[in-house]
């Protein structure tokens, strides 16, 4: 074993990329067959292997084969501090053995590879950040003066590595001016309510030649939660991996679906789909345009319930089944309903105070009060022949003469269809002929037949000829010469 490193339990995996793998006990150094002969003197091989107990060494030099497959190359510093961390943590006397230990074993591993130059670089460069904090340290006393462990002077100033629960780190797109502007105050505003929330320009500004690319990777691992600004810019150059967008969105699609709750997608113009890349469809956003769009952010930000519910209930309500009815077929009188007509007095002919004739215009409708559309329907109207003028030239049946046509197209539901407007006349010479009969309407549906029957006399209400007041009565045999 080798105490420098954070090194899984044996027969363990290691619990995350950064921990090293368990060596075991014993180190297979090489592998070897041997050929023989067998009894039929056919050739067989024998396998063999020269093994040896397992050195602290030999975790410097699997530590350094992982420097060596890190990609990016600059995500080394994470390796770096995790594993600095740890040793902090077991060891807080002896800090700086780590230091001299990555210094002077490492190192010199690291120098016999190929193209060891930016890995080797790297690593001084992250020797250099300790080595500036250390002496930092030195000079306030912190580490000599004061009854205060290694261990929280890391966690307090250690190049700020170690994270709150109130850390986030703003994603955003240049848009425009107006829009940067608006994303410079929502960080400002976070900040002055608790939250230690930082935007790429407040990194960039303590840094005199900053990498973007580097930045934006570093900020999307290192943050606990990363708030991303959706916007049609963002969109744009998330869906054609256009610059630090597009670099930062490839990092998202392949860890939000292992670290869900690292992630918060805000909008400040309400869910339109013009700011929601492909990859984040269906995702819950914040929409800070609504009135409580801050205050569920602010919850997503501490980790909070914003709504608090009940422990589940022992019991349960009593239930009641309801029994199921004898299947009936669909009444089709509540499919299409047959109104009352439409009827208007068009002329009248009358000698003594007696009329001779009396002619209406008749409209019948037909309502849809099925609750759902219908793919149209048929109707009849049986009508006495002695009501209709031109049924004298046109075949009956039985002294009916029948209106009969087809709604062919789709009626909704409360629409209502009519009938074409056909002639009705009553001649005193056939009065005795119509009373007391009725004319009969008769709808076809899918459902099947509805009829409905309207008496003449009640049907066709009159005044008194030549008389404007009063209400129209019905039909009588007195009315007419």
């Amino acid at each position: 074993m080798n105490e420098l490193y954070d090194i899984a339990p044996e027969g363990q995996e290691p619990d995350s990329s950064l921990q090293l793998r368990h060596l075991g006990s014993r180190r297979i150094m090489a592998t070897f067959s041997i050929p023989r002969r067998n009894d039929y003197g056919e050739r067989t091989y024998s396998r063999h292997s020269v093994d040896r107990d397992v050195k602290a060494s030999d975790y410097d030099g699997l530590f350094a084969n992982m420097i060596f497959k890190t990609n990016p190359p600059y995500d080394i510093e994470l390796l770096l501090d995790h594993h600095y961390r740890k040793f902090v943590e077991a060891n807080h006397n002896d800090h700086k053995m780590f230091l001299r230990h990555i210094k002077y074993v490492v190192i010199p591993i690291l120098e016999k590879r190929k193209q060891h130059q930016i890995y080797v670089g790297l690593v001084n460069e992250w020797l250099d950040q300790i080595r500036e904090l250390d002496s930092t340290r030195d000079k306030t006393g912190i580490l000599e003066n004061q009854e205060v462990t290694v261990k929280s002077n890391f966690e307090n100033q250690s190049l700020k590595k170690d994270i709150s629960m109130d850390d986030a780190f703003i994603s955003y797109s240049w848009d425009n001016e107006e829009h940067e502007e608006k994303v410079l105050e929502f960080t400002e505003h976070l900040r002055k309510n608790g939250y230690d929330a930082k935007i790429d320009k407040m990194i960039s500004q303590q840094e005199t030649a900053t990498n973007f690319v580097k930045m934006m990777h570093q900020a999307m691992l290192k943050h606990k939660k990363i708030i991303i600004v959706l916007s049609e810019g963002y969109k744009k150059k998330a869906e054609t991996f256009t610059g630090g967008v597009g670099e930062e969105y490839q990092l998202l699609l392949n860890d939000i679906s292992k670290n869900p709750k690292k992630y918060i997608l805000v909008s400040f113009q309400g869910r339109s789909d013009e700011i929601v890349p492909f990859g984040l469809q269906g995702r819950d956003i914040t929409d800070l345009s609504r009135p409580d769009g801050l205050d569920t952010l602010y919850h997503k930000l501490s980790g909070t319930d914003k709504y608090i519910f009940s422990e589940v209930a022992p019991e349960k309500p009593d239930l009641k089944s309801i029994n199921i009815s004898d299947f009936k077929a669909v009444d089709p009188a509540k499919v299409i309903q047959i109104e009352n007509p439409s009827i208007v007095l068009d002329g009248s002919g009358s000698q003594g105070g007696i009329y001779k004739e009396i002619e209406f215009k008749v409209v019948f409708a037909f309502k849809n009060i099925s609750g759902k559309s219908i793919e149209g329907f048929a109707y009849e109207i049986k009508i006495k022949r002695e009501l209709i003028p031109k049924s004298y030239y046109e075949s009956v049946h039985e002294g009916y003469y029948i209106i009969g046509d087809s709604i062919s197209s789709k009626l909704f539901p409360n629409a209502t269809a009519k009938t074409d407007i056909f002639d009705v006349k009553i001649n005193a010479h056939a009065i005795h002929q119509i009373l007391g009969t009725v004319i009969t309407v008769m709808v076809h549906t899918d459902y099947g037949t509805h009829t409905r029957e309207f008496q003449v006399e009640e049907m066709f209400k009159v005044r008194q000829p030549n008389q404007n007041w009063g209400e129209p009565a019905p039909l009588t045999r007195e009315l007419f010469l």
